[in-house]
């Protein structure tokens, strides 16, 4: 069977309920095909992927699916809800922005980065309305109604960079052989621990559920899976781990526990 792009990306979540049994009220997908999947109270769930430009929406109450965007967005990433909206990574023609939706997909800003950006999709929004992002030098910046300062400098060598998800009110950064550092929303760690995890494993993308717990994805190139790590949010230490999956799509359940799931379920090609 052939899908369409946007039917490939509408089973992908109304595969939500129907794949979960119980359902999203038990289990909710937090990452698909290797991309963190954004979640909006106990209602909504989005996504991105490749090569579509927009950003696919369920409402779990009244089961409609939303394509937004269109029109809009050229190759999205990262994503992230905010009280009337969503940012959305974008890139055009070798510049990097974000793009600020209101609530239906309709442009209401954007953030422009140039090539500046040391991690392209990389950002996160705090409650106030600022961005944050990185830049070479390990240095992480923010910006608020076109003023940019400093949010925080790290100790990283040039050149080092990290990923980024808003997280308690704050900024989670995870840079890969260094630490993983929560910030508060001044700029100040509240905690940093030590980077824990093999070089063999590739970490890629990090995700925050609707209980906003993080967890991060990696490949295990010697052992051609993925695994996900749960972090505590107070003391940022490993409280879960799933078991390895053959495919980079993994589901929370409500107590915690992670599962990796088949992306064909999501994807719409079984």
């Amino acid at each position: 069977m052939t899908f369409s792009p946007n039917k490939t990306l509408i089973a992908a979540l109304v595969a939500a309920t129907t794949a979960c049994g119980e359902s999203n009220r038990t289990l909710h997908p937090i990452f698909i095909e290797g991309r963190a999947v954004e979640t909006k109270g106990d209602t909504l769930i989005a996504m991105t992927r490749s090569g579509f430009s927009g950003l696919l929406v369920r409402n779990n109450q009244s089961r409609s699916m939303d394509t937004l965007g269109m029109g809009v967005l050229n190759s999205p990433v990262h994503l992230q809800a905010i009280d009337d909206g969503w940012l959305v990574s974008d890139s055009r023609e070798g510049s990097w922005w974000i793009r600020v939706l209101n609530h239906v997909g309709q442009p209401m800003d954007s953030i422009g980065f140039g090539n500046e950006l040391a991690t392209p999709n990389q950002f996160a929004g705090l409650p106030d309305g600022r961005v944050v992002f990185e830049v070479p030098g390990g240095v992480l910046m923010e910006t608020l109604a076109g003023v940019t300062d400093t949010f925080a400098i790290t100790d990283e060598n040039v050149g080092q960079t990290g990923m980024l998800v808003a997280l308690a009110g704050g900024v989670l950064h995870a840079v890969p052989d260094k630490h993983v550092t929560l910030y508060n929303a001044f700029g100040n760690p509240r905690w940093q621990l030590e980077w824990q995890w093999r070089e063999s494993a590739v970490f890629t993308d990090i995700a925050v559920d609707a209980n906003g717990r993080p967890h991060m994805i990696a490949a295990v190139e010697r052992d051609q899976h993925f695994v996900v790590y749960s972090l505590d949010v107070v003391t940022g230490e490993i409280v879960r781990w799933s078991e390895p999956g053959p495919d980079a799509t993994f589901l929370v359940e409500r107590l915690g526990n992670i599962k990796p799931d088949d992306p064909s379920v999501w994807v719409g090609q079984r």
